[in-house]
């Protein structure tokens, strides 16, 4: 069953980020059947692998708002439907979800000085989409070390943090309203200057802070995927301004 969910997230451009067998202490809510998950699988995008099959979808498509939430809940349903599970989601609550908890169950991520969680491979390039959630307890031993599944529940093993080892830190002085102080997101002034200044790089390429950060690299967002983001972010701060 592993390899079919995994093939069907693939051909979305996700990947199974993390997947695990639960234990009474991992927060999980139950599914639509009211029993426990046994299993945990955490889907998301690293870079912008799922860009092609996001942006011909209807939901990019169909010019309303929240295209991307709506084309993950309509994924994340129907592999649910599927599989005989429960999909959960990073957004929409309540109930909130603890997806940074969960993902580090299994996943080496930890939060980083612009509150994004850090990747050592995907570095801030990567999203969690939905979780899935299954009351089988599939075998999980035969999927690669490295992979962010794991076969039993344990405690993830302890590495240095990317951003220990950085004494610049780039990403806090690379934003020109200097909307990241360390322990603050100052999304407001973020928000204005992006509105005022269409034509700046952070609306073009992708937040100036985001792509500061020398971790990851090679998984950047395509122009126009960050595009997106910028777009999305702007236009949410509008509507609630």
């Amino acid at each position: 069953m592993f390899e079919q969910i995994k093939q069907k997230v693939e051909a979305e451009g996700l990947l199974i980020r993390s997947a695990f067998h639960t234990t009474p202490d991992d927060s999980m809510p139950r599914l639509d059947n009211a029993e426990p998950a046994a299993t945990l699988l955490l889907v998301g995008n690293a870079g912008s692998a799922m860009w092609e099959a996001f942006s011909r979808s209807t939901e990019y498509l169909d010019s309303y708002p929240d295209s991307l939430d709506r084309w993950s809940e309509r994924l994340g349903h129907r592999l649910a439907q599927a599989f005989g599970g429960t999909a959960f989601f990073p957004f929409g609550g309540p109930p909130f979800h603890p997806f940074l908890s969960w993902a580090k169950c299994a996943e080496p991520s930890e939060s980083s000085p612009l509150g994004l969680s850090l990747h050592p491979e995907y570095g801030l390039w990567h999203a969690y989409r939905f979780a899935l959630g299954l009351p089988q307890r599939l075998d999980l031993s035969q999927q690669s070390e490295g992979s962010g599944v794991v076969e039993i529940q344990s405690e993830s093993p302890v590495s240095a943090h990317p951003c220990s080892g950085c004494d610049d830190k780039p990403c806090l002085s690379a934003c020109p309203v200097g909307a990241f102080t360390g322990s603050e997101y100052r999304h407001v002034e973020c928000a204005q200057f992006l509105a005022d200044n269409a034509g700046y790089e952070c609306n073009q390429l992708g937040c100036g802070s985001r792509r500061a950060c020398p971790v990851g690299q090679d998984y950047r967002y395509k122009p126009e995927h960050a595009q997106f983001h910028m777009n999305v972010f702007v236009s949410n701060h509008a509507r609630k301004g």
